[in-house]
Protein backbone atom coordinates (compact mmCIF):
# COMPACT_ATOMS: atom_id res chain seq x y z
CA UNK A 1 0.00 0.00 0.00
CA UNK A 2 1.33 3.40 -0.94
CA UNK A 3 1.82 6.01 1.83
CA UNK A 4 -1.10 8.19 0.65
CA UNK A 5 -3.40 5.16 0.85
CA UNK A 6 -2.15 4.38 4.35
CA UNK A 7 -2.84 7.96 5.44
CA UNK A 8 -6.33 7.82 3.97
CA UNK A 9 -7.07 4.58 5.80
CA UNK A 10 -5.81 5.97 9.10
CA UNK A 11 -7.86 9.14 8.63
CA UNK A 12 -10.99 7.07 7.94
CA UNK A 13 -10.38 4.98 11.07
CA UNK A 14 -9.90 8.06 13.24
CA UNK A 15 -13.03 9.72 11.89
CA UNK A 16 -15.03 6.54 12.32
CA UNK A 17 -13.86 6.34 15.92
CA UNK A 18 -15.01 9.90 16.48
CA UNK A 19 -18.36 9.05 14.97
CA UNK A 20 -18.74 6.07 17.32
CA UNK A 21 -17.87 8.00 20.48
CA UNK A 22 -20.72 7.67 22.98
CA UNK A 23 -22.58 10.79 23.95
CA UNK A 24 -24.34 9.58 27.08
CA UNK A 25 -23.97 6.65 29.47
CA UNK A 26 -25.94 4.82 32.13
CA UNK A 27 -23.65 6.13 34.86
CA UNK A 28 -24.83 8.56 37.49
CA UNK A 29 -27.80 6.49 38.65
CA UNK A 30 -27.92 5.65 42.38
CA UNK A 31 -26.42 2.31 43.41
CA UNK A 32 -27.54 1.71 47.02
CA UNK A 33 -26.41 -1.34 48.97
CA UNK A 34 -29.89 -2.03 50.40
CA UNK A 35 -33.51 -1.39 49.46
CA UNK A 36 -34.80 0.34 52.63
CA UNK A 37 -33.35 2.82 55.12
CA UNK A 38 -33.29 0.25 57.91
CA UNK A 39 -32.42 -3.39 57.52
CA UNK A 40 -35.50 -5.43 56.71
CA UNK A 41 -36.58 -8.01 59.29
CA UNK A 42 -36.69 -11.63 58.17
CA UNK A 43 -40.49 -11.63 58.23
CA UNK A 44 -43.49 -9.41 58.86
CA UNK A 45 -45.72 -9.57 61.88
CA UNK A 46 -48.53 -12.10 61.72
CA UNK A 47 -50.91 -14.38 63.57
CA UNK A 48 -51.27 -18.12 63.72
CA UNK A 49 -54.08 -18.11 61.17
CA UNK A 50 -53.02 -18.89 57.59
CA UNK A 51 -54.85 -15.93 56.09
CA UNK A 52 -53.13 -13.46 58.46
CA UNK A 53 -49.78 -15.20 58.75
CA UNK A 54 -46.33 -13.68 58.94
CA UNK A 55 -44.76 -13.26 55.50
CA UNK A 56 -41.12 -13.95 54.82
CA UNK A 57 -39.37 -10.92 53.30
CA UNK A 58 -36.35 -12.96 52.20
CA UNK A 59 -37.93 -15.94 50.48
CA UNK A 60 -35.24 -18.13 48.95
CA UNK A 61 -37.29 -19.08 45.91
CA UNK A 62 -37.44 -16.41 43.20
CA UNK A 63 -40.79 -15.37 41.84
CA UNK A 64 -42.21 -17.83 39.34
CA UNK A 65 -43.34 -16.83 35.89
CA UNK A 66 -46.93 -17.17 37.12
CA UNK A 67 -46.15 -15.40 40.40
CA UNK A 68 -49.74 -14.24 40.80
CA UNK A 69 -50.95 -17.81 41.45
CA UNK A 70 -49.49 -17.52 44.96
CA UNK A 71 -52.46 -15.25 45.77
CA UNK A 72 -55.18 -17.75 44.92
CA UNK A 73 -54.10 -20.68 42.80
CA UNK A 74 -55.73 -21.74 39.52
CA UNK A 75 -58.73 -19.42 39.78
CA UNK A 76 -56.51 -16.35 40.01
CA UNK A 77 -54.32 -17.79 37.26
CA UNK A 78 -57.28 -18.08 34.89
CA UNK A 79 -58.24 -14.47 35.58
CA UNK A 80 -54.76 -13.01 35.03
CA UNK A 81 -54.09 -15.07 31.92
CA UNK A 82 -57.44 -14.00 30.54
CA UNK A 83 -56.39 -10.38 31.01
CA UNK A 84 -53.02 -10.97 29.34
CA UNK A 85 -54.80 -12.53 26.37
CA UNK A 86 -57.59 -9.99 25.98
CA UNK A 87 -56.40 -6.62 27.26
CA UNK A 88 -56.22 -3.99 24.48
CA UNK A 89 -53.21 -2.23 26.03
CA UNK A 90 -51.15 -5.40 25.80
CA UNK A 91 -52.37 -5.93 22.23
CA UNK A 92 -51.26 -2.39 21.34
CA UNK A 93 -47.82 -2.92 22.93
CA UNK A 94 -47.51 -6.22 21.05
CA UNK A 95 -48.26 -4.53 17.74
CA UNK A 96 -45.79 -1.74 18.56
CA UNK A 97 -43.09 -4.35 19.16
CA UNK A 98 -43.88 -6.00 15.85
CA UNK A 99 -43.64 -2.61 14.13
CA UNK A 100 -40.27 -1.94 15.80
CA UNK A 101 -38.98 -5.32 14.63
CA UNK A 102 -39.94 -4.60 11.03
CA UNK A 103 -38.27 -1.19 11.19
CA UNK A 104 -35.09 -2.84 12.46
CA UNK A 105 -35.10 -5.28 9.56
CA UNK A 106 -35.79 -2.47 7.10
CA UNK A 107 -32.94 -0.33 8.46
CA UNK A 108 -30.54 -3.29 8.51
CA UNK A 109 -31.25 -3.82 4.81
CA UNK A 110 -29.68 -0.44 4.02
CA UNK A 111 -26.24 -1.87 4.85
CA UNK A 112 -26.49 -4.21 1.86
CA UNK A 113 -26.04 -3.37 -1.83
CA UNK A 114 -29.19 -2.54 -3.77
CA UNK A 115 -30.00 -3.64 -7.30
CA UNK A 116 -32.72 -2.79 -9.80
CA UNK A 117 -33.63 -3.66 -13.35
CA UNK A 118 -34.89 -1.11 -15.89
CA UNK A 119 -36.48 -1.81 -19.25
CA UNK A 120 -37.23 1.10 -21.56
CA UNK A 121 -38.17 2.13 -25.06
CA UNK A 122 -37.76 5.61 -26.56
CA UNK A 123 -39.08 6.80 -29.91
CA UNK A 124 -38.14 10.38 -30.84
CA UNK A 125 -39.70 12.34 -33.72
CA UNK A 126 -38.98 15.63 -35.44
CA UNK A 127 -36.03 17.38 -36.98
CA UNK A 128 -34.03 17.28 -33.73
CA UNK A 129 -34.93 13.71 -32.75
CA UNK A 130 -31.30 12.63 -32.62
CA UNK A 131 -30.54 15.40 -30.15
CA UNK A 132 -33.45 14.45 -27.92
CA UNK A 133 -32.46 10.80 -27.81
CA UNK A 134 -28.68 11.21 -27.52
CA UNK A 135 -27.89 10.71 -31.19
CA UNK A 136 -30.38 7.93 -31.98
CA UNK A 137 -33.98 8.56 -32.96
CA UNK A 138 -35.08 5.45 -31.15
CA UNK A 139 -33.67 3.00 -28.60
CA UNK A 140 -34.61 -0.11 -26.64
CA UNK A 141 -32.82 -0.85 -23.37
CA UNK A 142 -32.59 -3.46 -20.62
CA UNK A 143 -30.25 -2.47 -17.80
CA UNK A 144 -29.32 -3.95 -14.43
CA UNK A 145 -28.15 -1.31 -11.97
CA UNK A 146 -26.43 -1.86 -8.63
CA UNK A 147 -25.19 0.53 -5.99
CA UNK A 148 -23.49 0.23 -2.63
CA UNK A 149 -22.60 2.82 -0.03
CA UNK A 150 -19.77 1.50 2.17
CA UNK A 151 -20.27 2.47 5.79
CA UNK A 152 -16.88 4.12 6.18
CA UNK A 153 -17.78 6.40 9.07
CA UNK A 154 -20.45 4.36 10.89
CA UNK A 155 -23.55 6.19 9.68
CA UNK A 156 -25.38 3.04 8.62
CA UNK A 157 -24.29 1.00 11.63
CA UNK A 158 -25.35 3.79 14.00
CA UNK A 159 -28.76 4.05 12.37
CA UNK A 160 -29.22 0.28 12.69
CA UNK A 161 -28.09 0.40 16.33
CA UNK A 162 -30.63 3.15 17.01
CA UNK A 163 -33.63 1.27 15.61
CA UNK A 164 -32.47 -1.98 17.22
CA UNK A 165 -32.36 -0.23 20.62
CA UNK A 166 -35.84 1.14 19.93
CA UNK A 167 -36.96 -2.43 19.30
CA UNK A 168 -35.47 -3.42 22.67
CA UNK A 169 -37.35 -0.53 24.27
CA UNK A 170 -40.60 -1.70 22.66
CA UNK A 171 -39.97 -5.23 23.95
CA UNK A 172 -39.40 -3.97 27.49
CA UNK A 173 -42.45 -1.71 27.22
CA UNK A 174 -44.50 -4.78 26.37
CA UNK A 175 -43.11 -6.49 29.47
CA UNK A 176 -43.95 -3.38 31.51
CA UNK A 177 -47.51 -3.42 30.16
CA UNK A 178 -47.90 -7.08 31.05
CA UNK A 179 -46.46 -6.64 34.55
CA UNK A 180 -48.59 -3.58 35.24
CA UNK A 181 -51.67 -5.46 34.06
CA UNK A 182 -50.91 -8.45 36.28
CA UNK A 183 -50.70 -6.17 39.31
CA UNK A 184 -53.83 -4.25 38.32
CA UNK A 185 -55.85 -7.45 38.03
CA UNK A 186 -54.80 -8.54 41.52
CA UNK A 187 -55.58 -5.10 42.94
CA UNK A 188 -59.03 -5.06 41.33
CA UNK A 189 -59.74 -8.62 42.46
CA UNK A 190 -58.87 -7.79 46.07
CA UNK A 191 -60.96 -4.61 45.87
CA UNK A 192 -63.96 -6.50 44.50
CA UNK A 193 -63.79 -9.38 46.98
CA UNK A 194 -63.11 -7.19 50.02
CA UNK A 195 -65.95 -4.82 49.03
CA UNK A 196 -68.29 -7.78 48.63
CA UNK A 197 -67.26 -8.99 52.09
CA UNK A 198 -67.81 -5.50 53.52
CA UNK A 199 -71.19 -5.41 51.80
CA UNK A 200 -72.30 -8.62 53.54
CA UNK A 201 -71.10 -7.41 56.94
CA UNK A 202 -72.76 -4.00 56.51
CA UNK A 203 -76.03 -5.72 55.62
CA UNK A 204 -75.81 -7.49 58.99
CA UNK A 205 -75.25 -4.15 60.72
CA UNK A 206 -78.29 -2.68 58.98
CA UNK A 207 -80.47 -5.62 60.08
CA UNK A 208 -79.26 -5.28 63.66
CA UNK A 209 -79.95 -1.53 63.56
CA UNK A 210 -83.50 -2.17 62.30
CA UNK A 211 -84.11 -4.47 65.23
CA UNK A 212 -82.55 -1.96 67.62
CA UNK A 213 -84.82 0.80 66.30
CA UNK A 214 -87.82 -1.40 67.04
CA UNK A 215 -86.55 -2.12 70.56
CA UNK A 216 -85.79 1.52 71.34
CA UNK A 217 -89.19 2.62 69.99
CA UNK A 218 -90.87 0.10 72.32
CA UNK A 219 -88.90 1.37 75.26
CA UNK A 220 -89.73 4.98 74.29
CA UNK A 221 -93.45 4.15 74.24
CA UNK A 222 -93.10 2.83 77.78
CA UNK A 223 -91.30 5.97 78.85
CA UNK A 224 -88.13 4.01 79.52
CA UNK A 225 -85.93 6.11 77.18
CA UNK A 226 -86.15 9.59 75.73
CA UNK A 227 -87.39 10.24 72.19
CA UNK A 228 -83.89 11.45 71.27
CA UNK A 229 -82.62 7.88 71.75
CA UNK A 230 -85.00 6.71 69.00
CA UNK A 231 -83.70 9.32 66.58
CA UNK A 232 -80.09 8.51 67.48
CA UNK A 233 -80.74 4.86 66.72
CA UNK A 234 -82.43 5.74 63.43
CA UNK A 235 -79.45 7.90 62.49
CA UNK A 236 -77.12 4.95 63.07
CA UNK A 237 -79.37 2.78 60.90
CA UNK A 238 -79.22 5.25 58.03
CA UNK A 239 -75.47 5.66 58.48
CA UNK A 240 -75.06 1.96 57.92
CA UNK A 241 -77.51 2.00 55.00
CA UNK A 242 -75.37 4.73 53.39
CA UNK A 243 -72.25 2.62 54.01
CA UNK A 244 -74.04 -0.33 52.45
CA UNK A 245 -74.81 1.69 49.32
CA UNK A 246 -71.16 2.76 49.11
CA UNK A 247 -69.97 -0.84 49.53
CA UNK A 248 -72.33 -2.02 46.78
CA UNK A 249 -71.04 0.73 44.49
CA UNK A 250 -67.43 -0.21 45.23
CA UNK A 251 -68.19 -3.88 44.53
CA UNK A 252 -69.87 -3.05 41.22
CA UNK A 253 -67.13 -0.68 40.09
CA UNK A 254 -64.37 -3.13 41.02
CA UNK A 255 -66.20 -5.83 39.04
CA UNK A 256 -66.49 -3.46 36.07
CA UNK A 257 -62.76 -2.70 36.35
CA UNK A 258 -61.95 -6.40 36.28
CA UNK A 259 -64.07 -6.77 33.15
CA UNK A 260 -62.26 -3.91 31.43
CA UNK A 261 -58.85 -5.33 32.36
CA UNK A 262 -59.88 -8.56 30.66
CA UNK A 263 -60.95 -6.60 27.59
CA UNK A 264 -64.63 -7.37 28.17
CA UNK A 265 -67.78 -5.35 28.56
CA UNK A 266 -69.15 -5.45 32.15
CA UNK A 267 -72.30 -7.22 30.96
CA UNK A 268 -70.20 -10.10 29.57
CA UNK A 269 -67.99 -10.54 32.63
CA UNK A 270 -68.28 -13.75 34.64
CA UNK A 271 -67.16 -13.22 38.21
CA UNK A 272 -64.53 -15.72 39.39
CA UNK A 273 -65.85 -18.16 42.03
CA UNK A 274 -63.51 -16.98 44.74
CA UNK A 275 -64.24 -15.63 48.23
CA UNK A 276 -62.19 -12.98 49.97
CA UNK A 277 -61.05 -15.42 52.66
CA UNK A 278 -59.61 -17.72 49.96
CA UNK A 279 -57.06 -15.14 48.86
CA UNK A 280 -53.61 -16.01 50.23
CA UNK A 281 -50.67 -13.90 51.41
CA UNK A 282 -47.47 -15.05 49.65
CA UNK A 283 -43.90 -14.57 50.82
CA UNK A 284 -41.79 -11.84 49.21
CA UNK A 285 -38.49 -12.69 47.53
CA UNK A 286 -36.56 -9.43 47.77
CA UNK A 287 -33.56 -8.93 45.51
CA UNK A 288 -30.34 -6.98 45.53
CA UNK A 289 -30.65 -3.38 44.33
CA UNK A 290 -28.77 -4.25 41.15
CA UNK A 291 -31.26 -7.03 40.43
CA UNK A 292 -34.14 -4.57 40.72
CA UNK A 293 -32.55 -2.34 38.07
CA UNK A 294 -31.92 -5.25 35.72
CA UNK A 295 -35.39 -6.75 36.11
CA UNK A 296 -37.59 -3.66 36.16
CA UNK A 297 -38.99 -3.41 32.61
CA UNK A 298 -39.60 0.34 32.85
CA UNK A 299 -35.96 0.94 33.83
CA UNK A 300 -34.72 -1.31 31.04
CA UNK A 301 -37.01 0.45 28.55
CA UNK A 302 -35.49 3.78 29.59
CA UNK A 303 -32.00 2.31 29.17
CA UNK A 304 -32.87 1.05 25.69
CA UNK A 305 -34.23 4.47 24.73
CA UNK A 306 -30.94 5.98 25.89
CA UNK A 307 -29.00 3.56 23.70
CA UNK A 308 -31.24 4.48 20.77
CA UNK A 309 -30.66 8.21 21.20
CA UNK A 310 -26.96 7.71 21.78
CA UNK A 311 -26.74 5.79 18.50
CA UNK A 312 -28.74 8.53 16.78
CA UNK A 313 -26.16 11.03 18.02
CA UNK A 314 -23.35 8.92 16.58
CA UNK A 315 -25.25 8.81 13.29
CA UNK A 316 -25.56 12.60 13.29
CA UNK A 317 -21.79 12.89 13.79
CA UNK A 318 -21.11 10.40 10.99
CA UNK A 319 -23.35 12.42 8.65
CA UNK A 320 -20.78 15.24 8.88
CA UNK A 321 -18.28 13.17 6.86
CA UNK A 322 -18.25 12.34 3.14
CA UNK A 323 -20.75 9.78 1.91
CA UNK A 324 -19.27 7.44 -0.71
CA UNK A 325 -21.39 5.52 -3.23
CA UNK A 326 -20.23 2.80 -5.62
CA UNK A 327 -22.40 2.13 -8.64
CA UNK A 328 -22.56 0.10 -11.79
CA UNK A 329 -24.85 -0.58 -14.73
CA UNK A 330 -24.83 -3.47 -17.17
CA UNK A 331 -27.23 -4.41 -19.93
CA UNK A 332 -28.18 -4.00 -23.52
CA UNK A 333 -28.95 -0.96 -25.66
CA UNK A 334 -30.22 -1.26 -29.26
CA UNK A 335 -32.51 0.42 -31.74
CA UNK A 336 -34.88 -2.57 -31.98
CA UNK A 337 -36.07 -5.25 -29.57
CA UNK A 338 -34.90 -7.97 -31.99
CA UNK A 339 -31.32 -6.74 -31.80
CA UNK A 340 -31.48 -5.96 -28.06
CA UNK A 341 -29.59 -9.06 -26.92
CA UNK A 342 -26.92 -8.91 -29.60
CA UNK A 343 -23.53 -9.23 -27.81
CA UNK A 344 -22.36 -6.20 -29.71
CA UNK A 345 -25.00 -4.11 -27.94
CA UNK A 346 -23.79 -4.98 -24.44
CA UNK A 347 -23.03 -1.88 -22.40
CA UNK A 348 -21.72 -1.42 -18.86
CA UNK A 349 -20.25 1.21 -16.62
CA UNK A 350 -18.79 1.60 -13.13
CA UNK A 351 -18.91 4.71 -11.02
CA UNK A 352 -17.76 6.03 -7.69
CA UNK A 353 -18.94 9.22 -6.09
CA UNK A 354 -18.33 11.03 -2.83
CA UNK A 355 -20.55 13.74 -1.45
CA UNK A 356 -19.43 16.24 1.15
CA UNK A 357 -21.41 19.27 2.19
CA UNK A 358 -19.38 22.44 1.92
CA UNK A 359 -21.89 24.89 3.33
CA UNK A 360 -25.25 24.25 4.97
CA UNK A 361 -25.30 27.22 7.38
CA UNK A 362 -24.47 24.83 10.25
CA UNK A 363 -27.65 22.76 9.86
CA UNK A 364 -25.99 19.34 10.23
CA UNK A 365 -23.81 20.53 13.11
CA UNK A 366 -26.91 21.78 14.92
CA UNK A 367 -28.69 18.49 14.25
CA UNK A 368 -25.73 16.70 15.86
CA UNK A 369 -25.91 19.00 18.90
CA UNK A 370 -29.66 18.44 19.14
CA UNK A 371 -29.15 14.66 19.04
CA UNK A 372 -26.54 14.96 21.80
CA UNK A 373 -28.93 16.99 23.94
CA UNK A 374 -31.69 14.42 23.37
CA UNK A 375 -29.37 11.64 24.55
CA UNK A 376 -28.39 13.64 27.63
CA UNK A 377 -32.05 14.29 28.44
CA UNK A 378 -32.79 10.58 28.16
CA UNK A 379 -29.82 9.82 30.41
CA UNK A 380 -31.45 12.02 33.06
CA UNK A 381 -34.77 10.25 32.51
CA UNK A 382 -33.02 6.91 32.96
CA UNK A 383 -31.59 8.06 36.28
CA UNK A 384 -35.07 9.25 37.29
CA UNK A 385 -36.49 5.82 36.39
CA UNK A 386 -33.88 4.13 38.59
CA UNK A 387 -34.64 6.47 41.49
CA UNK A 388 -38.38 5.85 41.10
CA UNK A 389 -37.80 2.08 40.98
CA UNK A 390 -35.97 2.14 44.31
CA UNK A 391 -38.67 4.41 45.77
CA UNK A 392 -41.41 2.02 44.65
CA UNK A 393 -39.63 -0.96 46.21
CA UNK A 394 -38.87 0.86 49.47
CA UNK A 395 -42.45 2.14 49.76
CA UNK A 396 -43.81 -1.32 49.03
CA UNK A 397 -41.62 -3.11 51.56
CA UNK A 398 -42.43 -0.54 54.24
CA UNK A 399 -46.14 -0.84 53.46
CA UNK A 400 -46.05 -4.64 53.69
CA UNK A 401 -44.44 -4.46 57.13
CA UNK A 402 -46.77 -1.74 58.46
CA UNK A 403 -49.84 -3.43 56.98
CA UNK A 404 -48.93 -6.64 58.77
CA UNK A 405 -48.69 -4.82 62.09
CA UNK A 406 -52.03 -3.12 61.48
CA UNK A 407 -53.57 -6.47 60.54
CA UNK A 408 -52.32 -8.07 63.75
CA UNK A 409 -53.87 -5.24 65.77
CA UNK A 410 -57.12 -5.59 63.82
CA UNK A 411 -57.17 -9.33 64.54
CA UNK A 412 -56.59 -8.64 68.25
CA UNK A 413 -59.41 -6.09 68.31
CA UNK A 414 -61.69 -8.54 66.54
CA UNK A 415 -60.76 -11.27 68.99
CA UNK A 416 -61.55 -9.00 71.94
CA UNK A 417 -64.88 -7.93 70.43
CA UNK A 418 -65.79 -11.53 69.62
CA UNK A 419 -65.04 -12.61 73.19
CA UNK A 420 -67.21 -9.76 74.48
CA UNK A 421 -70.02 -10.92 72.21
CA UNK A 422 -69.67 -14.51 73.48
CA UNK A 423 -69.83 -13.28 77.08
CA UNK A 424 -72.81 -11.11 76.22
CA UNK A 425 -74.52 -14.16 74.71
CA UNK A 426 -74.00 -16.12 77.92
CA UNK A 427 -75.19 -13.20 80.02
CA UNK A 428 -78.28 -12.77 77.84
CA UNK A 429 -79.10 -16.46 78.20
CA UNK A 430 -78.95 -16.04 81.98
CA UNK A 431 -81.13 -12.93 81.82
CA UNK A 432 -78.36 -10.66 83.05
CA UNK A 433 -78.47 -8.27 80.08
CA UNK A 434 -81.11 -7.16 77.61
CA UNK A 435 -81.54 -8.03 73.94
CA UNK A 436 -80.44 -4.49 73.15
CA UNK A 437 -77.13 -5.01 74.97
CA UNK A 438 -76.56 -8.29 73.14
CA UNK A 439 -77.18 -6.68 69.75
CA UNK A 440 -74.84 -3.81 70.63
CA UNK A 441 -72.08 -6.32 71.43
CA UNK A 442 -72.73 -8.14 68.16
CA UNK A 443 -72.63 -4.88 66.26
CA UNK A 444 -69.29 -4.00 67.80
CA UNK A 445 -67.87 -7.37 66.77
CA UNK A 446 -69.02 -6.84 63.18
CA UNK A 447 -67.48 -3.37 63.14
CA UNK A 448 -64.14 -4.88 64.20
CA UNK A 449 -64.55 -7.52 61.49
CA UNK A 450 -65.00 -4.77 58.91
CA UNK A 451 -61.79 -3.10 60.06
CA UNK A 452 -59.95 -6.42 59.85
CA UNK A 453 -61.21 -7.01 56.30
CA UNK A 454 -59.80 -3.64 55.27
CA UNK A 455 -56.49 -4.32 57.01
CA UNK A 456 -56.14 -7.67 55.28
CA UNK A 457 -57.10 -6.17 51.91
CA UNK A 458 -54.32 -3.60 52.38
CA UNK A 459 -51.84 -6.42 52.98
CA UNK A 460 -52.89 -8.24 49.83
CA UNK A 461 -52.78 -5.15 47.62
CA UNK A 462 -49.45 -3.91 48.94
CA UNK A 463 -47.91 -7.38 48.63
CA UNK A 464 -48.97 -7.52 44.99
CA UNK A 465 -47.63 -4.00 44.43
CA UNK A 466 -44.23 -4.73 45.97
CA UNK A 467 -43.88 -7.86 43.84
CA UNK A 468 -44.64 -5.74 40.77
CA UNK A 469 -42.14 -3.09 41.91
CA UNK A 470 -39.49 -5.82 42.23
CA UNK A 471 -40.05 -6.74 38.60
CA UNK A 472 -42.40 -9.68 39.00
CA UNK A 473 -40.81 -12.68 37.33
CA UNK A 474 -39.03 -10.72 34.58
CA UNK A 475 -35.56 -12.10 33.81
CA UNK A 476 -32.47 -10.03 33.07
CA UNK A 477 -33.31 -9.96 29.35
CA UNK A 478 -36.72 -9.64 27.73
CA UNK A 479 -38.19 -13.13 27.21
CA UNK A 480 -41.05 -12.08 24.99
CA UNK A 481 -40.47 -13.13 21.35
CA UNK A 482 -41.46 -10.93 18.47
CA UNK A 483 -45.12 -11.87 17.95
CA UNK A 484 -46.56 -12.73 14.58
CA UNK A 485 -49.55 -10.73 13.29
Amino acid sequence: MRPPSIQAALLAAVLAGCAAAPSATLTGAPQPDRLTIAEMPPATAGTGAARDRAQSLHAAEAAREDWWTAFGGPRVDVLVRGALAGNPTVDAATATLRQARELTLAQSATLWPSASITAGAVQAHGANASVVNSGAPRSRSLLLSASYSPDLFGLGASNVASVRAQEDAARWQLEASRLSLEGAVLDALVAEKSAAQAERLTEQLARIDSELVTIVQSRESLGDVATSAVWAQKQQLHDHLAQLAAARLQTAQARDLLASLLGQAPADFVEPPLDFDELALPDVATRLPGDVVRRRPDVQAAAAQLRALDAAHRAAIAALFPQVTLGGDAGYLADTVRRLFDPANLVWDLSVSATQSLFDAGAQRHRSSAAEAAAQAQAAQYRAAVVMAFKDVADGLEAVQRDAQADVEAVERLEAASRQFEIAGSSYALGEISRQDLLAAQENAIQMQLLQVQARANRLVDTANVMVSLGGSNPDSPPTPVPEP
